[in-house]
């Protein structure tokens, strides 16, 4: 039988599973019961000329950013969370700066010439190390911890799924980290071949969306794809947060059974 091409994040208390057709998120409310909804949305990049390569790494990306941020919203207003735009801008600046700006200045003092490749690939290992840095000090929270797990409780049955057993690795090679450590790296290599300046940089990233998702495919069907950055962003799961990601998946199956 046909497997059905899954993806999917963490969410506020719960999990979102996607497939090509849409999406469902699965929440656990406070009172202990499993809300879950399905959202309608095809994929872009099936259809021509978004699924033209290069063209299709800058469509998947926006329709990740996009289908993230809805499953975010939704999972916050079934949690009684009060949206707060501000605080999503605040994030926004804040990252922006952590993971471009700072490892470039940083880069800057160490009085390397801008123009060399050398620059490029000290920014580079800076970024990397930043992430790592970010990501160990927050897995000091038990909100975030939370937030691990249920990423974790989403590779655990998408997995299942694809691979037809019971219990899975809760790690996956289509996981968005390892995009994040291409994305970086093809950034490396494309800074260092048009070497320039930091405000230059935002105008790359669409060409650097593009080869980092085209080179991303090529490692998951080569099966040569790096995992060791999930044990920072995965955790084991419960049995309750298996349950929830189940909910979603079954959710997005019933839909695309349906649909034919």
């Amino acid at each position: 039988m046909r497997k059905i091409p899954l993806g999917g994040q963490a969410v506020v208390g719960g999990v979102m599973i996607r497939s090509p057709s849409g999406y469902a998120v699965s929440v656990r409310k406070p009172d202990g019961e499993i809300v879950v909804r399905y959202f309608p949305k095809k994929t872009l990049i099936k259809r021509f000329p978004f699924n033209i390569p290069l063209v299709r790494g800058i469509i998947a990306v926006y329709e990740l950013l996009v289908i993230s941020f809805s499953a975010f919203d939704y999972s916050s207003e079934i949690l009684g969370e009060k949206k707060n735009d501000f605080s999503f801008v605040l994030a926004l600046i804040l990252g922006l700066f952590l993971f471009i700006a700072l490892p470039y200045y940083l880069t800057v003092l160490t009085g390397v010439s801008r123009g060399s490749i050398t620059f490029h690939i000290i920014d580079g290992i800076l970024k990397i190390m930043v992430i790592l840095s970010y990501l160990m000090i927050v897995r000091i929270f038990k909100e975030v911890r939370r937030i691990f797990s249920l990423h974790g409780a989403e590779h655990a049955v998408v997995n299942s799924y694809e691979k037809g057993v019971e219990m899975a690795s809760t790690f996956h090679p289509r996981c968005g980290t390892n995009l994040i450590i291409i994305i970086v790296l093809v950034s490396v290599l494309i800074f260092s071949l048009f070497r320039v300046g930091l405000s230059f940089r935002f105008f790359l990233l669409p060409i650097i969306f593009s080869f980092s998702y085209e080179f991303f495919l090529i490692l998951n069907r080569t099966g040569m794809i790096p995992n060791f950055f999930q044990y920072l962003t995965t955790m084991k799961p419960s049995e309750e947060e298996i349950r929830i990601a189940r909910k979603a998946l079954d959710e997005v199956l019933h839909h695309e059974m349906a649909e034919g």
